[in-house]
Formats: structure tokens, C-alpha cells, sequence
């Protein structure tokens, strides 16, 4: 069933989908920016890790990755359509992983939103699969995932 989405939270299915692109590491490390992070991407601080940070457990993780993944589900909430759960978590996982300034302005997915066309919103996740111009294995594959969460929930 689809509902506004400013009535959605992200589910517990949602966010082991994000975990399981985002991968663990229970010690930290320095990104590839060069800033702490640890768990499933969890940001420690703007800088490199000091020998005082601890290791923390999954259980740890999937806490610090759901209080991380809400900014993504406010952009989601905030859009103008109705979705069920299952779309809702395939937006608020491309959101988390891109950011949310592709929900608006003249991006490819943007325009699928407003349309309010499902099959284009669908189709509008496999535009997302570059870094610097080249196609990257690992995007695609999360973007046809989140293309085959979306679409999952459209008759549910």
C-alpha cells in the first residue's frame, strides 16, 4: 500500500540493505578523504583517526548506521508522491550513498519524482552508476538493486 511519505520511516529491512553495500569494519579507519569512520561509514570526525578511538560491535553499528541513515529519510519524506515501504527504502539508500541534492534541481532522478512516474523513478537509479565518468561494477549492481527494491513495492 502506498502512503505519503512524510508518514514513512526507514525499516529494519531497509537499513541491513544499506549495510550490506556499505560493508563493516568494527576498527576504525581512514576513509578515502582521509576522516575516521568506522562501523558501516559512520563519520567519527573530519580527520584521521587517533589512537584513542574504539573497535565497536555490529549490534554498535547498525545503531550508529540507522541515527546516520535518518537525514536521508527526512530528504525522502519530504518529496511530494506516495510510496510504499519498500520504495521508500530504495530512495532513502540511494539518497544515503549519493546524498540528497539529487531529489532536486534538473537531475535525472529529480525529474522522475516529480513526474510521479514509478517506472521512470525506477529506471532513473541506473543513471547513478559512474564515478568520474566510468561505470563502477559495485555502483551498478547497488543501483539494480535499489531499481529491484523500488519496483518490489509497487503492488504491495
Amino acid at each position: 500500500m502506498r502512503i505519503p511519505a512524510r508518514f514513512r520511516r526507514s525499516s529494519m529491512k531497509g537499513v541491513k540493505f544499506v549495510a550490506e553495500f556499505e560493508g563493516f569494519r568494527s576498527h576504525p579507519y581512514n576513509d578515502p578523504a582521509g576522516y575516521a569512520t568506522v562501523g558501516y561509514g559512520h563519520l567519527i570526525r573530519y580527520g584521521p583517526i587517533h589512537s584513542g578511538d574504539k573497535a565497536i560491535s555490529k549490534k554498535q553499528a547498525l545503531k550508529l548506521l540507522r541515527r546516520d541513515m535518518k537525514r536521508s529519510a527526512a530528504a525522502v519524506r519530504k518529496l511530494k508522491i506516495r510510496l510504499s515501504q519498500n520504495e521508500f527504502d530504495a530512495l532513502v539508500s540511494f539518497a544515503f550513498n549519493l546524498g540528497t541534492g539529487y531529489f532536486s534541481g534538473d537531475h535525472d532522478m529529480a525529474r522522475a519524482i516529480r513526474s510521479k512516474s514509478y517506472h521512470r523513478i525506477a529506471d532513473a537509479f541506473m543513471e547513478y552508476d559512474r564515478a568520474g565518468h566510468r561505470r563502477l561494477v559495485g555502483l551498478t549492481r547497488r543501483r539494480g538493486r535499489e531499481r529491484r527494491l523500488f519496483l518490489s513495492g509497487r503492488y504491495h
